[in-house]
């Protein structure tokens, strides 16, 4: 469940240690953002609600 969630890819205390993101984690959560928002409106342009 640690990388289902935006907030696994991203730990507190390595933000405030090393002052920054680590790209290797963030990446693959824009990723899966990206291909769930377009699956998102495939599906529902595909919808007839007209």
């Amino acid at each position: 469940m640690k990388y289902t969630t935006p907030f696994g890819y991203t730990e507190g205390a390595d933000i405030v240690t090393n002052g920054c993101l680590d790209m290797k984690m963030v990446l693959p959560g824009m990723l899966y953002a990206v291909i769930g928002i377009a699956v998102a409106y495939w599906k529902y342009s595909r919808k007839d609600i007209c």
